[in-house]
């Protein structure tokens, strides 16, 4: 996890691996992203050198993160790099 400018990156391929499909991973990365946004931090999750990302799985990384928090916390959640064609489907 690096840590610039008051926004801490976390690598999805360094936490997980290339294939992320499992929905046990996605939960797993969810607690730790809520653990961080309780803490006040803002957050980069880096898709970089992810070669799949599952719907379960994405769902899974973000399931209760938009009721928990207040939408101004949310704008503290951004994700980058993700896989071509998953990124084109998302809404």
């Amino acid at each position: 996890m690096e840590n610039t400018d008051d926004i801490r990156s976390l690598s999805i391929l360094e936490l997980v691996g290339p294939v992320c499909a499992l929905m046990e991973d996605g939960k797993r990365i969810n607690r730790i992203v809520q653990h961080l946004l309780n803490q006040g931090a803002s957050l980069k999750l880096n898709f970089y050198g992810v070669k799949l990302v599952t719907p379960s799985f994405y769902a899974a990384v973000t399931d209760g993160l938009y009721s928990v928090f207040p939408e101004s916390d949310r704008n503290a959640l951004t994700m980058s790099n993700l896989p071509v064609p998953f990124a084109q489907r998302r809404p």
